[in-house]
């Protein structure tokens, strides 16, 4: 985009943004308020942030709680495992840009086209449109589990 272009869409980048990661915080704080195991170990981990220190007790800089937040790892579990249930953004679709390229199938016995040949790959052209969707993919008990619509 053009820095025209970029400055035209500010409004829309504002928006989507704010819609988006609100969505996500409060669908993470709703599953994290259901699940008091969860509740109590991230307090644990988020209290023990607090209790570090920076040199001669001075109060801690922003890069200090920024990096300190970072490297809280049970925090970026509880909040990737609630995007993963979550996600704020449900599908998305991607165009192909080569002249031809495939998609392969997972599974190992592939699939029978419409012309009866059994194939591995999905053959998609430029300019073909792949919807992907997130949602269904996140919840998958394929890849997930039979679990895979619970908050881990």
């Amino acid at each position: 985009m053009s820095e025209e272009e970029v400055l035209c869409q500010i409004s829309t980048f504002f928006a989507a943004g704010h819609e988006t990661t609100s969505s996500a915080l409060t669908w993470c704080l709703y599953a994290v308020a259901k699940d008091k195991r969860v509740q109590d170990r991230l307090r644990k981990a988020l209290r023990e942030l607090e209790e570090e220190r920076t040199s001669e007790n001075q109060p801690p800089t922003t890069d200090d709680l920024t990096d300190r937040i970072m490297r809280c790892t049970y925090l970026d579990w509880v909040v990737r495992e609630s995007l993963r249930l979550h996600a704020p953004v449900t599908n998305t679709m991607r165009v192909c840009m080569r002249e031809e390229d495939s998609i392969p199938v997972r599974d190992e016995t592939g699939y029978v086209d419409a012309r009866g040949k059994r194939r591995w790959e999905i053959p998609v052209r430029k300019w073909d449109i792949i919807s992907i969707p997130i949602q269904a993919i996140n919840k998958s008990q394929v890849f997930w589990g039979e679990d895979a619509t619970a908050f881990r």
